[in-house]
């Protein structure tokens, strides 16, 4: 049974897939896997009662992607249990999307999603992250699903340190210039785009501008090391997603190390 996230309804036949195969790519998670990974990670909450009744197993749902890479339905291929199959729908509606693209240009799509929930697992996580739940910087937290937007919110996502965006020439000593792209010689801009989510973590994280020698790595490095204060909009924290560009700048003796942070936002 499909579930409508919108009012749009996509229906893909069997000899769409048959006839355009070989140019049709299905729609895509930003970030890809390494992203999906990180958030289930950092944001899963596997439901109290379902730990207690031993509910486990992998949720499979078929996600129907819009060409403007909105998450507009889904279909359940497999379900484990009412609270199981709730979070895991939660969890998709955290993701970036990109389109199905087909001929060049974006169109509807579907892609099969498997959220696994497995007590061990989840308490792995609970270790590695340091605490048994995701503590909130900011209360009350808004449950309503969707991404943010300059005009929608109050505020800006800040690191959580005294000085805020302030503290960016700080940010900016935390970056290393990789040796790699020292020796290459590799210097100019990197910009990223990610969310940072209602918990104060930094997700579906993407590269828009990229650079050789592991530039945009050391950049994700130093966002994701810092705890951040969400956006608030209506009085609660809401996931936003924002943009950063740094250049990477090397001295006339092509060693010493120069950032330049330029324009945050959300859009």
């Amino acid at each position: 049974m499909r579930t409508p996230l919108a009012n749009t309804l996509i229906i893909l036949s069997p000899l769409f897939h048959a006839t355009l195969a070989q140019e049709y790519g299905e729609p895509d998670m930003v970030g890809g896997m390494r992203e999906w990974k990180y958030l289930l990670e950092h944001e899963m909450q596997y439901p109290y009662s379902a730990l207690q009744a031993g509910e486990k197993g992998t949720v499979s749902i078929d996600c129907y992607i819009s060409p403007e890479g909105e998450f507009e339905e889904i279909e359940f291929v497999n379900s484990v249990s009412e609270e199981l199959d709730r979070e895991a729908v939660r969890l998709l509606k955290h993701v970036v999307w990109k389109p199905a693209v087909f001929n060049v240009q974006f169109t509807s799509g579907k892609t099969r999603m498997f959220i696994k929930f497995y007590p061990e697992r989840y308490y792995r996580y609970c270790r590695d992250r340091g605490y048994r739940q995701l503590p909130t910087p900011v209360l009350p937290v808004s449950e309503e699903t969707g991404i943010y937007k300059r005009n929608e919110v109050e505020s800006v996502a800040k690191p959580l340190i005294p000085e805020g965006w302030e503290a960016y020439p700080y940010i900016l000593k935390q970056l290393k210039y990789p040796e790699e792209a020292v020796r290459l010689s590799v210097q100019g801009k990197v910009r990223i785009a990610y969310v940072v989510e209602r918990s104060g973590h930094v997700t579906n994280i993407e590269v828009l501008h990229t650079l050789a020698g592991g530039c945009p790595q050391e950049v994700v490095r130093v966002l994701r090391s810092l705890n951040w204060i969400p956006v608030i909009a209506d009085g609660q924290a809401v996931p936003s997603r924002q943009e950063i560009t740094v250049l990477f700048q090397l001295n006339f003796f092509g060693t010493a190390q120069e950032f330049i942070y330029n324009g945050q936002g959300i859009y």
